[in-house]
């Protein structure tokens, strides 16, 4: 039985005010209700301002995810009983969206696939609801209004992904979009993405069977577990002959599973109707040209710019510009810049420090790139000083641990501070050279036969009897000279 999976991801737009009122976007980790007004507070009597900054993040979102910018679109309301936005209806988009039949292209499985994007809208945000705190239950719900009026905007897709990893891998995509964009930080652990997940079975591949949905999931891990449970569910429940119910569900992590929350509601329940307290937003040629002028670099345009320009791999070029922590990338491409002013051809050179040894170093660490200090301006630093300073691969991996031990190290005094002198002078490495060569007589034999590889086991005698400290390019200078008749 084919499966058919869409989206609804919700996220919140970067502005520094709410999309109906002045109150400020800074919710996270303050006081509850520290951050509302009359108009948060639906008291009686208040009028809502759209937010021109939110329309215009979402209408680069539209350009950026391919769709058509509506020249005109109404804002409506939703009814629907939320205790946590106290004029029990939302202000959303409905039947005019600001955008709408759009695509994306992702990566999933070594290849590009595309998905439709149905509809991007415009929408605010509900509250906060506290059952508990910590491990204590309360015996009353506390509400926090900071959230309520957030600017979200909704992005549908088609149901055009048949695979969990299809889907998780699109919103890995969807997300370096927005962040490239500066429409979203993305950030799931303060609230800022939220994915709905639609996900039906049928055995016929020209319709689609009953469709469930899978509400509020915050992590990609949780996408893909939810709909794997799911789509497994239904297709054992469809083979004993039960009839699926278009139904809202619940992923219970502790539980790995999907559990009813309520039975499904269509649009009639929600008894939309035009906003009458808000114009019509409307959207010309030039206005939207303008902010097509200034979009940035998407990822897929990043990633072919890597590669040929960079000369980086698709695997490093994909690692780099889809990574979980959005400032991966931008610590490459400042780095490669600031390196690359001083005559370096840095770009593999930078993503191998960065892929293969600074983030492992700060997973160790439990270190974010922000959190770490460690800026594209020391980490130029400190790659210059290793390529042109010829530090072996050892010392360049102490230094940088030196560097993330403390932030205000530059990559110079790193060094200078662990005292390591490298051998570069005929007179120091000469004897060394001479040693190593009657130590190994059949890699002397191999290389003199062609072999070039070979020498590799005379720099490996010479740089474990200086423990790592000989020069590597001069060493390596020497021997060629010393074993050439």
């Amino acid at each position: 039985m084919k499966p058919a999976i869409g989206l609804e991801i919700h996220v919140q737009l970067n502005t520094k005010s709410k999309l109906f009122c002045s109150c400020s976007t800074e919710v996270f980790g303050v006081a509850p209700n520290s951050r509302t007004c009359p108009v948060c507070n639906g008291d009686p009597g208040v009028l809502p301002v759209t937010n021109k900054a939110a329309v215009e993040r979402l209408i680069q979102m539209g350009l950026a995810l391919n769709c058509t910018i509506a020249e005109r679109s109404i804002f409506a309301r939703k009814n629907y009983f939320y205790p946590d936005l106290p004029k029990n209806y939302q202000i959303s988009q409905y039947e005019e969206p600001l955008a709408g039949k759009g695509r994306l292209d992702y990566y999933s499985g070594g290849r590009v696939n595309q998905a439709r994007i149905h509809r991007v809208h415009l929408e605010e945000d509900a509250g906060k609801l506290l059952h508990a705190i910590g491990s204590q239950t309360l015996d009353c719900t506390l509400v926090d209004f900071n959230r309520a009026g957030i600017p979200l905007a909704e992005t549908v897709t088609e149901p055009d992904f048949l695979t969990s990893a299809q889907a998780s891998d699109f919103l890995v995509t969807l997300r370096a979009t927005l962040r490239a964009l500066g429409a979203s930080n993305c950030d799931m652990e303060k609230g800022e993405m939220r994915v709905d997940v639609n996900v039906s079975v049928s055995a016929d591949e020209k319709t689609l069977g009953t469709k469930v949905e899978i509400k509020n999931l915050n992590s990609f891990k949780s996408v893909r577990d939810a709909l794997e449970y799911e789509i497994t569910r239904q297709r054992e429940a469809v083979a004993r002959g039960e009839k699926i119910v278009q139904e809202t569900r619940l992923w219970d992590v502790k539980k790995a599973q999907t559990v009813l929350m309520r039975t499904k509601e269509g649009a009639s329940d929600y008894r939309y109707f035009a906003e009458p307290d808000l114009p019509a937003i409307c959207v010309d040629e030039a206005w939207i040209s303008e902010l097509k002028k200034n979009l940035p670099p998407l990822p897929t345009q990043k990633m072919e710019q890597y590669q040929n320009q960079l000369g980086l791999g698709p695997n490093e070029a994909q690692a780099l510009v889809f990574h979980e922590d959005a400032e991966v990338a931008r610590l490459f491409d400042e780095t490669v810049k600031l390196a690359g002013a001083n005559g370096n051809a840095v770009g593999k050179i930078a993503a191998n420090w960065i892929l293969n040894d600074l983030l492992g170093q700060l997973k160790t660490r439990g270190l974010t790139v922000a959190k770490s200090g460690m800026s594209a301006s020391r980490l130029a630093g400190f790659i210059k000083l290793t390529e042109e300073g010829g530090l072996t691969s050892r010392l360049a991996k102490d230094l940088l641990n030196k560097m993330l031990d403390d932030p205000a190290l530059e990559a110079a005094a790193a060094f200078k501070e662990s005292g390591v002198q490298l051998l570069s002078g005929d007179d120091a490495l000469l004897p060394l050279i001479k040693k190593a060569i009657q130590a190994n007589p059949k890699a002397v034999s191999e290389y003199k036969a062609g072999k070039e590889k070979a020498i590799q086991s005379l720099i490996g005698f010479v740089m474990r009897e200086t423990r790592g400290q000989a020069h590597p390019q001069k060493l390596q200078e020497l021997l060629k000279k010393e074993l050439t008749p």
